[in-house]
């Protein structure tokens, strides 16, 4: 997004952020969806305390198939990271799946 789209969309959100600065919380900017790049679509104004809560809310559980998928990917050399934004996992238990710590079975 340009810096003048930008503007122009704190603009028209200025209601939800002067209400989370009256409320004694500092606003902060969010991605809804984690995977894709910044974009007018793609953000949220949430109160920083709001958006740290969402940042340690608790990875979603694999189906087997799904963690059987994981494997086969990282098994192709595929980034773990890459694999991680795919299924709404943090790297660290891409990794934890590939060194036989979680999902062993």
């Amino acid at each position: 997004m340009t810096r003048g789209e930008f503007a122009e969309w704190c603009r028209l959100k200025w209601p939800e952020i002067e209400t989370i600065y009256k409320s004694g919380e500092t606003p902060s900017l969010d991605r809804i969806r984690v995977t894709e790049p910044y974009s007018i679509g793609n953000v949220r104004i949430l109160s920083r305390g709001e958006n740290s809560r969402l940042a340690r809310r608790p990875q979603r559980k694999l189906s087997s198939d799904e963690a059987n998928e994981v494997k086969k990917r990282l098994a192709t050399g595929e980034r773990q990271v890459d694999i991680a934004a795919d299924y709404g996992l943090s790297q660290v238990a891409v990794s934890l799946i590939k060194r036989g710590k979680s999902y062993a079975h």
